[in-house]
């Protein structure tokens, strides 16, 4: 049944639905401050708001995945996700990341005397449990002399895959498009941000609508209610395409 608790401003909103995450399994990372990104988070990327993927995370799924291949492998295959932002081009850069979440980092190497590509892959579908997940919010994003916190940003290994943008419904003058014209605002200022999103969220608190980076508000998002989506149906809905 849907979550009617009346909120009194947006971050009521933002910290009820982390605590929704957190009852389904996911790290919880949120901030002390509302105007500021977890320290621990921060810290990760050695609290450079320029830096998107959580490094270490990233490189120790690919470890799991992959397991006991040379170091030089795991750095080129990390690289690769790096990349995913040198394209001029949004929708292009997003599809580049799909692509290496579905089919993996694949790294040629020159290995007794011929050609071997290894494939490694950010994100273990079969075994859903073996991934790391975490919720934070505040992620403060930099770019240019842009400066942007997406509400909430859920990390899948170290990729930030999911990024929800929230409102109060008990504001009269604000509603879910806004949320939605939002999240068209950061396509713009952090555009490097964006393009490893493979799901955003938009709610009021009460109401919710999910899509694709290029989806619209009423065509293609999809009503849902958070607590009833657990991390494996996401990942078999969103990915395994």
């Amino acid at each position: 049944m849907p979550n009617t608790k009346a909120f009194t401003n947006e971050q009521d909103v933002e910290l009820e639905a982390i605590d929704a995450l957190v009852s389904l399994g996911y790290q919880d990372y949120r901030s002390d401050s509302y105007k500021d990104p977890n320290d621990i988070i921060d810290a990760e990327r050695d609290n450079d708001h320029k830096q998107i993927i959580l490094h270490q995370r990233l490189r120790s799924a690919l470890e799991r995945n992959t397991p006991g291949l040379k170091d030089t492998i795991y750095k080129e295959a990390v690289r690769r996700f790096y990349l995913v932002t040198d394209g001029p081009d949004l929708m292009a850069n997003n599809h580049r990341l799909h692509k290496l979440i579905i089919e993996g980092a694949k790294v040629k190497v020159f290995e007794g005397g011929q050609d071997h590509t290894y494939v490694l892959k950010p994100i273990d579908f079969d075994n859903v449990d073996a991934n790391d997940f975490v919720v934070t919010n505040q992620f403060t994003m930099e770019q240019g002399e842009r400066n942007r916190r997406p509400d909430i940003t859920i990390f899948i290994n170290g990729l930030p895959l999911v990024t929800f943008e929230l409102k109060n419904q008990a504001n009269a003058n604000v509603g879910i498009e806004d949320a939605f014209n939002q999240l068209q605002t950061y396509k713009q200022d952090i555009s490097d941000y964006m393009a490893y999103n493979e799901i955003l969220v938009i709610s009021d608190g009460v109401n919710a609508q999910t899509g694709s980076l290029s989806a619209g508000l009423t065509a293609s998002c999809n009503g849902v209610r958070l607590s009833s989506v657990t991390t494996s149906s996401w990942m078999s809905m969103q990915w395994r395409r």
